[in-house]
């Protein structure tokens, strides 16, 4: 629950923050004074007649046509960027070709140094520069795990399409979406390397197919993708800057935790930036 709070009020931060953002949710829940939800037209009037009964019947049939429409929408537009994404390695450009080797080899190095790393970081866990960035990651970490945040994401995009309140459906729609999106990729990674987690105690190079579940490292490629839309819908910088802080201390944290090793977390939080890079892109390409 205190997460769910922290989750809210960072949301709020983050529109309000925005020029636009602010201005339509102060709009909509301050200054509108015709404020309608989707769901019911309310009126000021108490009397219960037959035509009220009948207006609010369609009232409701219309919302729930809307809603058919623009869930049909979402999962059109949905689908032609999961079909970009995935089909993207076709399209590869040399430059393309060398950021791709460039980031495998950074990988390969941090997994050639994984258990010292870990080792590292275990040592120096109280440090004083250390220990606050840790404990950090440790408060926000249930931030990365889906299976906590998304009932708060789907009920967040619930009311806020009931109600209206566009920014808040805008910001966690573009979540729920590149979380979908990268889902695959990951699940099928985790399957097919199978590699042991190291609490696991076997060492940096255990792998089993279909057995271990540590590459990639979801907690890190969800916190990158939270941060990466935050930052795309905020001018603030500030904000920008806290949204990578606690991304990166979730990061770090699943390594101390031995949840992960250094190139778990690494590949997760690489392969989480370049999803959401590219989704925003055929977003912000949509609008022209």
């Amino acid at each position: 629950m205190r997460i769910a709070a922290y989750a809210l009020i960072l949301t709020l931060v983050f529109c309000f923050s925005n020029e636009a953002y602010s201005l339509t949710l102060q709009q909509q829940l301050f200054l509108r004074t015709d404020f309608r939800p989707r769901i019911v037209n309310l009126t000021s009037s108490l009397e219960f007649s037959v035509n009220s009964d009948v207006s609010s019947r369609s009232n409701l049939s219309g919302f729930t046509s809307k809603a058919k429409d623009d869930f049909a929408n979402f999962l059109r537009i949905n689908w032609h960027d999961f079909k970009h994404l995935y089909s993207s390695p076709a399209r590869i450009t040399t430059q393309s070709a060398l950021w791709l080797g460039g980031i495998v080899a950074v990988g390969g190095l941090v997994y050639a140094y994984d258990q010292e790393i870990v080792d590292a970081l275990k040592r120096n866990i109280d440090h004083p520069l250390y220990k606050p960035f840790n404990n950090l990651g440790e408060t926000m970490e249930p931030l990365g795990f889906m299976g906590f945040t998304n009932k708060y994401y789907f009920g967040a995009f619930a009311l806020g399409y009931i109600f209206g309140i566009e920014p808040v459906t805008e910001i966690v729609g573009d979540i729920l979406a590149s979380y979908a999106l990268a889902a695959p990729a990951k699940s099928t990674a985790n399957i097919v390397a199978g590699r042991r987690r190291p609490s696991a105690g076997l060492g940096s190079r255990s792998f089993k197919p279909g057995d271990g579940t540590s590459f990639p490292s979801g907690h890190s490629l969800n916190v990158m993708q939270l941060a990466g839309i935050v930052s795309y819908h905020t001018d603030n910088l500030p904000v920008k800057i806290a949204a990578y802080t606690i991304a990166v201390s979730i990061a770090f944290q699943r390594i101390t935790a031995r949840d992960h090793w250094p190139s778990d977390v690494y590949f997760g939080t690489t392969y989480g930036f370049y999803v959401t890079r590219g989704i925003l892109r055929l977003k912000k390409g949509r609008r022209g």
